[in-house]
């Protein structure tokens, strides 16, 4: 769910549901939304630059470096 081609997702926040879409749903089913996600979550949400993107080591890079 966090991962696309390997490299962490970038979300809209503005298009994330609530957390409350995950209650009582199966793992398999759960999806992306605003933290609290799940029990004692520590998950955060970090603002990313439009156009930012990460490489294949995990770093965020700015629009138009490779």
């Amino acid at each position: 769910m966090y991962l696309e081609g390997g490299k962490p997702r970038i979300f809209d926040a503005a298009k994330l549901p609530p957390s409350s879409v995950n209650y009582g749903v199966k793992a398999a089913e759960k999806v992306a939304a605003v933290p609290p996600m799940h029990p004692w979550c520590a998950c955060q949400l970090v603002y990313v630059e439009p156009g930012w993107q990460f490489n294949d080591e995990w770093q965020l890079l700015p629009p138009g470096v490779d």
